[in-house]
């Protein structure tokens, strides 16, 4: 049945409202995942069981992007590609680097007073990666070099009030 104007705007409203005031999932408070560790796939029937290296890590919504799990089908410019697109934490594990399975994972203090993972599994430290090649570099930035106004300008008084 085709919709009259009025209905079919009332319509569209109802769908951007529900969309626009979507609240954010809770926050996780301490994160065991970071990028460049190595986990397992799980509650998943497609790709149950599938290993992968964590790209990148979305605190704000509790997903994790994968290398080579979850791919969908994208068309871009005309051509279809296979991307990756984000987990939700709850469906990874962190792999155990004795037994090479999943395994939940605990923050513990050493005697040195160091944090470090353990995994529940086998006991073993697992080592957080270093992070240096995953986090935004701003100053490397240069996208608008030739937009940005130099500072002497920016500061410039440009306006006197006549009193």
């Amino acid at each position: 049945a085709m919709r009259t104007n009025r209905a079919m705007q009332a319509y569209t409203k109802m769908l951007w409202n529900r969309l626009n005031n979507r609240k954010l999932p809770k926050k996780i408070k301490t994160w065991k995942l970071f990028p460049g560790d190595v986990v397992i796939q799980r509650n998943e029937a497609r790709n149950n069981g599938g290993m992968g290296q964590i790209m990148a890590v979305d605190k704000k919504k509790n997903r994790v992007l994968v290398s080579g799990m979850n791919m969908r089908r994208v068309v871009k410019d005309g051509k279809a590609m296979m991307v990756e697109h984000p987990l939700h934490y709850s469906n990874v594990q962190l792999v155990d680097p004795d037994t090479g399975m999943g395994t939940r994972v605990k923050w513990r203090f050493l005697e040195s007073g160091e944090r470090v993972r353990i995994a529940v599994r086998s006991g073993v430290i697992i080592p957080v990666q270093d992070q240096t090649p995953y986090k935004e570099k701003r100053d490397t930035w240069d996208f608008n070099k030739d937009k940005d106004t130099p500072l002497n300008v920016a500061e410039r008084t440009t306006y006197e009030p006549v009193v």
